[in-house]
């Protein structure tokens, strides 16, 4: 163990291990266990470099080792080869002593010079290979001192100039290395990280010089990310503080958990305020703050005053929202109460403070109406006149002006369309049932004359097919006193008139099918009783709010324009519009 490097403090059973692994010479050992602890103390930087030095002196100890190895074999070939020589030259110089001693003198001086030079050679070649270890481990001061030596004894050694110029750089990069580590240790993290990004191109993988540098930028990060994030935090931009935090917690879930936890945990709380505290309020305003609460309760499941801020903050949003709604219903039908298009997007209103509220009795009351009368006037264009009357009549009975009077008109053409149709197929009685809720239902306004008429009418007829004159002759009387039909008919028809003053006599002399039949020679009178006028189909308009805005009904407006189907009219589409002629009050 070098001097230089300090032993970590370390109270586990595995270091002393490894210490004892070193003190045998166990290297492989020793370093696997200190690769294990180095795992499990990143946040001692005394490990590390112990880590570095064991490194380096295992692989400087298996160099000299090798060194060794190879020494003892290259010296045990020479003596070898020169105790042979030695041993020839003994027995020469034992042969010619007398003769050759001088030379033999000379000779033995020039092998042991050999000897010497040689082993001076092996012990400089083995310094600078361990100059060039040196080198490689990062201590250029231990490399300069052998490279020293090596000058001293042979100032033209090969590489030696080389090499010297090599821990001249490496010197001045562990110097740079100091600096960094000194500067980081003092706080002044930007300057450390400009040193070892210097080192770094100069020598990219110098010790720990890139793990350094990964952690000084994932430091910086965390410091300009929490920095941002409380920011945000005090500029109540709430959705950037989210933003940050959560990207915190996410990418270093270890740094300042309770502080990032707490911030997010109000982010959130905020962010909720701050949407459902807008002047419009939205269903997707409600939606996203919601989730801001279910999010922070993710944090903090149970936690009783963020559910409490939720269940204050939902419940107040959601009175605003539901009050909202109801305010868009009345405003989208203010002026177009009988707008198919305007009742549809009330609808739609009603249906989400219906949400809201479930049981508020006002709501269900508007809704119901709106929806019974939408489903009614769609049935209406299929003929399905009982489920006209079904939903109508459930309207009718709530609010009998409801559609701005057009729920009246369409209820009485329902009752009157299927009373034409039981009396098609035969039940009479039924359709008169009919025919007398429709005239209840006109009777009902001061402007629908004409419908009240038509019902009369229809029922006389029946009454008249079932053979009961004295009952359809008594109907068809009062209808023509309904409508005022003499006054009507006086100044263009006057022999109308003769007529149906016939009829009365005849009932009143109980000639009850005599008179049935001279009111049938008058009546209906369709042609007689009716004006026209042009009407250009505006977008929305639908045959039976026109009928209730002209005081008709939507079987006149058919006839007249030689139409089977509601719904066979069109936007821009001129029709004609028959109203009743003079004598109308």
């Amino acid at each position: 163990m070098l001097a230089s490097t300090p032993v970590p403090n370390i109270k586990d059973t595995e270091f002393k291990n490894a210490q004892a692994s070193f003190q045998k010479g166990d290297w492989e050992n020793g370093l696997s266990l200190l690769d294990v602890l180095v795992e499990r103390y990143p946040e001692i930087p005394e490990l590390r470099e112990f880590q570095q030095e064991m490194l380096l002196r295992s692989r400087i100890d298996e160099y000299e080792r090798a060194e060794r190895r190879q020494y003892i074999k290259r010296r045990v070939l020479y003596w070898g080869s020169r105790v042979g020589v030695i041993v020839i030259i003994l027995g020469l110089f034992a042969w010619g002593l007398n003769t050759y001693s001088s030379w033999l003198q000379d000779q033995w001086d020039n092998v042991r010079q050999s000897v010497m030079q040689e082993v001076q050679t092996l012990d400089t070649a083995v310094k600078f290979r361990n100059a060039q270890n040196f080198l490689g481990a990062g201590r250029p001061e231990d490399a300069f001192a052998l490279l020293n030596e090596i000058e001293e004894q042979d100032p033209e050694f090969p590489g030696l100039a080389e090499l010297q110029a090599e821990a001249s750089k490496n010197a001045e990069i562990e110097q740079k290395y100091k600096n960094a580590n000194s500067l980081l240790e003092s706080g002044d993290t930007a300057a450390a990280i400009a040193v070892f990004r210097e080192i770094q191109n100069q020598q990219p993988d110098y010790k720990d010089v890139p793990i350094l540098i990964n952690e000084i930028e994932g430091e910086i990060i965390l410091n300009d990310l929490i920095t941002q994030a409380e920011n945000a935090f005090d500029s109540q931009d709430w959705d950037n503080a989210i933003l940050r935090y959560d990207s915190l917690r996410t990418e270093a879930p270890n740094y300042e958990p309770e502080l990032v936890e707490e911030r997010l945990i109000d982010s959130y709380i905020n962010a909720a305020t701050m949407v459902l505290g807008k002047d419009e309020p939205t269903s997707d305003a409600l939606i996203l703050a919601d989730q801001y609460f279910r999010d922070a309760l993710e944090l903090s499941p149970l936690d009783p005053d963020i559910l409490s801020a939720r269940d204050q903050a939902l419940e107040t949003f959601k009175e605003k929202l539901f009050v909202s709604y109801l305010e868009k219903a009345h405003e989208t039908l203010f002026d177009n109460e009988d707008s198919l298009a305007s009742l549809k997007v009330a609808n739609s209103y009603y249906d989400l403070a219906f949400d809201l509220k479930p049981g508020d009795p006002d709501v269900a009351r508007e809704r119901l109406l709106t929806t019974s009368y939408l489903k009614a006037q769609q049935s209406f264009l299929e003929d399905d006149w009982d489920t006209v009357i079904n939903n109508l009549e459930t309207v009718f009975q709530r609010d009998k002006d409801f559609a701005n009077g057009t729920t009246r008109q369409t209820l009485y053409e329902a009752y009157m369309k299927r009373g034409r149709k039981l009396m098609t197929n035969g039940e009479y009685e039924s359709a008169i049932e009919d025919y007398q809720r429709a005239a209840e239902i006109a009777d009902e306004s001061s402007e629908t004359k004409i419908q009240v008429y038509w019902s009369l009418i229809e029922m006389a007829d029946i009454y008249g097919i079932l053979g009961e004159y004295q009952k359809a002759d008594s109907i068809y009387s009062h209808a023509v006193e309904w409508i005022g039909l003499r006054d009507i008919l006086q100044t263009d028809h006057p022999d109308m008139v003769v007529l149906l003053d016939e009829a009365d006599r005849y009932a009143g002399i109980e000639y009850f099918r005599t008179a049935y039949r001279l009111y049938n020679r008058v009546l209906p009178a369709e042609e007689l009783i009716y004006s026209t006028e042009f009407y250009d189909v505006a977008e929305g308009d639908y045959l039976t709010n026109i009928a209730r805005k002209y005081k008709t009904t939507v079987q006149a407006i058919l006839s007249a324009n030689d139409l089977t189907n509601p719904g066979e009219i069109k936007t821009g589409q001129r029709i004609l519009v028959p109203i009743l002629s003079k004598g109308e009050n």
